[in-house]
């Protein structure tokens, strides 16, 4: 049974104040097999907004950079980042795409490349939860250079159902 186990939120920052303006957000759910799905809108032919649901199912090892550059194809539309997925996959605009399908590892890698060279990425805000496995891959943010916060768990208390025992770690107490 798949979990939510963080969101990325995407967007502008205030300029004096910090925090977030945010326009998108990606989930991440992740159970017998991972996946992001990015919530954004579209104009119709009409003019109105309708919602377009994108799923990528990511690698595990990179999966905190395969959201990253799910916002540098549909969010940031980078033309650079936009070009070489395209002639990497011809996928462009479909809604569902599976990381190890449609590229090789020396093609995520240069997607990657591209993706780190983008200097207007909006500001980013990580919300990871406990038992996340992107909790392991922040260090990847060292690479970029958009604004970005992230947010850990500084106080969780769970139950456990199969010791029966609730499990508390961290404090609430102000740092």
């Amino acid at each position: 049974m798949a979990a939510i186990t963080a969101h990325i939120l995407i967007g502008s920052p205030h300029p004096n104040d910090g925090g977030l303006n945010a326009r998108h957000k990606l989930t991440l759910s992740e159970g017998d097999r991972p996946a992001w799905a990015l919530q954004k809108f579209r104009r119709t032919a009409s003019g109105a907004l309708a919602p377009q649901r994108i799923v990528w199912i990511p690698t595990v090892e990179n999966m905190l950079e395969d959201a990253l550059l799910m916002a540098a194809v549909h969010v940031v539309e980078s033309e650079a980042v936009r070009t070489l997925f395209n002639e990497f996959s011809g996928n462009l605009d479909a809604n569902r795409l599976l990381m190890y399908d449609t590229f090789t590892d020396d093609q995520r890698r240069q997607l990657y490349q591209a993706c780190r060279q983008i200097r207007q990425f909006p500001k980013v805000i990580l919300c990871i939860f406990e038992g996340s496995s992107i909790g392991a891959q922040i260090s990847a943010l060292e690479h970029y250079s958009m604004q970005c916060e992230v947010l850990m768990p500084v106080y969780t208390r769970i139950y456990s159902h199969w010791s029966g025992e609730t499990i508390i770690k961290g404090t609430l107490q102000p740092a």
